[in-house]
């Protein structure tokens, strides 16, 4: 899950969280609510505003390309702004690695 929220004392407006996917990923879902404006590997969401403990987590759901191996990583880069940058930190972009696994599942025996 990935989380924003507003910790300043100031309501920001004109939010924009954006995502930008390594090469070779797809977008396939989210769980945010907001329909996402979609332009090749850049999904940008508006959102609404975000008054003083405003938080929401969601979900980001994306695919590797065809013929990915396990271990295999892709990068997205995170940016989140608003309508007032001079009153935001500027640690507002994350770095994270999507990792190809492979989900095994054990039987489970009751005795």
């Amino acid at each position: 899950p990935l989380a924003y929220g507003n910790i300043g004392a100031n309501t920001a407006a004109s939010v924009t969280l954006t995502a930008t996917l390594g090469v070779s990923l797809t977008y396939v879902s989210d769980t945010l609510g907001v329909t996402p404006e979609i332009n090749g590997n850049t999904v940008v969401w508006h959102l609404p505003l975000a008054c003083y403990g405003y938080h929401k987590s969601f979900t980001l759901t994306v695919q590797p390309p065809e013929g990915a191996a396990y271990g295999d990583e892709y990068p997205v880069t995170l940016t989140l702004s608003a309508s007032l940058p001079d009153l935001a930190p500027d640690d507002n972009t994350a770095e994270i690695v999507v990792r190809v696994v492979r989900r095994t599942f054990l039987p489970v025996v009751a005795r």
